[in-house]
């Protein structure tokens, strides 16, 4: 614990002398411009980013001194079209130099003056232009649609196991089956998965063919003991939601229902409720086994969707037994106002009041005073409490990562591994059998702290 908040001072003295420094050198560059007798324009927007891989753009730029400009027109290949205004348009409509067809009012977000659309807007190859009165018209050549997680149709139909093979039918569209990750939960709440870039050696065997029609057949001879099946797409982790799950049921259980007849349960019900397919458009980031894609899908949302509870269930509390997650998520709900304090002793006292925690020697000679009946609960509830406050700043640490790769300092990847490693480290904490192991968990913590910020780009 000290060493993580000795390491969050630093890092603040380093913050701290980094805008001192940045004060001093626009004001050196203010005066530098009075001297040379002021009234001139205002610098021009910044050159237009580089094109995206799979991307054209255009290579057309305006300014003024209004500080009014459109640049950096691109569409990639996901048929996603961007650029950059000022002011914003009030609509956007993209005009075909083809054949003169516009797309009016296409969709899409603003973040400041950049704009990007959504996915699989643009579909035809060709050449197409924005028109702006203000400064100029821009255009852009297409190559054209080639993938988009938009318009990727995923759902399993149905999983059986019978003899030790396990069978199921899904149906997929737009997309290739070799590009899928397949998943299992095992009964004894392993998961083992298939894909392109890795294969669980319990899946040798599995098997996918195409039966025609968007239509296709999984099997697995020597099945292990499985009793969850989902299929998604990697390349369409995050707002899609490209994904889907099911139950699998033993063939036995259709012997069975029909015994439950007997008790006035209909068979269909018996197999719905057993065999109820789960979309991720419903499950959204919860929904996802590996714990990788759930933290790489938040990392992935937009910022409208920060609302969205079945996104952010912690990952600690999915671990906790489902009687004691309320506990769990209780202590989460009653931090969140400690955010809005600066990184440091402040936040860190916020959590500390949030858990009535005091002087910790304090506390602990206060519960060794009472009755031999009371100290022990006493004690029980003052560890629960430093716990607390230790493991908030493992998740203390995650969101200063976040920070990081919002100002493009670290990549995606490097903040998915990060943040996986600190969840992990909240797992072990819970289960350290002593002081000697958790204070190494938190070393190691320390450790994949370092490697990050080295990791930073200049």
């Amino acid at each position: 614990m000290r060493e993580l908040k000795h390491l969050g001072n630093r890092y603040s003295k380093l913050i701290f002398v980094l805008m001192i420094v940045i004060i001093l050198v626009i004001s050196l560059l203010t005066f530098v411009i009075a001297a040379g007798g002021g009234g001139g324009n205002p610098s021009p927007p910044p050159s237009p980013p580089p094109s995206s891989p799979g991307s054209s753009s255009s290579s057309s730029s305006s300014s003024s001194g209004s500080g009014v400009y459109f640049y950096g027109l691109t569409c990639d290949a996901r048929g996603v079209i961007a650029f950059n205004k000022k002011p914003k348009f009030e609509s956007v409509n993209v005009e075909s130099a083809d054949d003169g067809s516009v797309l009016k009012d296409i969709k899409g977000t603003w973040d400041g003056f950049k704009f990007t659309s959504d996915e699989a807007i643009m579909l035809k190859a060709g050449k197409y232009l924005i028109r702006d009165s203000q400064t100029n018209d821009l255009t852009v050549d297409y190559p054209g649609l080639k993938f988009s997680c938009k318009l990727v149709d995923l759902f399993i139909d149905e999983c059986f196991i019978a003899n030790n093979r396990l069978s199921a039918k899904f149906t997929l569209s737009n997309s290739a089956a070799e590009d899928l990750k397949i998943e299992f939960e095992k009964t004894d709440g392993k998961t083992i998965g298939h894909s392109k870039l890795s294969k669980s050696g319990e899946l040798k065997e599995l098997k996918v063919t195409n039966l025609g029609e968007n239509k296709y057949s999984l099997e697995l001879e020597n099945a292990p003991e499985v009793k969850i099946l989902q299929i998604s797409h990697p390349d369409c982790i995050g707002e899609y939601y490209v994904y889907s799950k099911i139950g699998c049921m033993k063939k036995s259980d259709e012997k069975k229902s029909e015994i439950a007849s007997d008790k006035l349960v209909k068979k269909e019900e018996l197999e719905k409720k057993s065999d109820a397919q789960e979309s991720g458009k419903k499950l959204k980031c919860g929904g996802y086994m590996d714990i990788n894609d759930r933290v790489k899908c938040r990392v992935s949302l937009r910022e409208e969707q920060a609302g969205e509870w079945e996104n952010f269930f912690p990952e600690e509390c999915k671990a906790w037994k489902p009687e004691t997650q309320p506990k769990c998520l209780e202590f989460y709900t009653s931090v969140r106002e400690c955010w809005k304090f600066e990184n440091g002793n402040a936040r860190i006292n916020c959590v500390k009041r949030q858990v009535k925690l005091a002087d910790i020697l304090t506390e602990k000679a206060n519960c060794n005073a009472l009755e031999i009946n009371k100290k022990e609960q006493c004690n029980k509830d003052l560890k629960d409490k430093v716990n607390a406050v230790v493991k908030f700043r493992l998740y203390n640490l995650e969101e200063e990562a976040e920070r990081f790769y919002e100002e493009g300092k670290i990549i995606k990847d490097e903040l998915v591994d990060f943040v996986v490693k600190m969840e992990f480290s909240k797992l072990e904490y819970n289960i350290a059998k002593d002081k000697q192991e958790k204070k190494n968990i938190i070393l190691k913590a320390r450790k994949a702290w370092i490697e990050l910020v080295k990791k930073m780009k200049e």
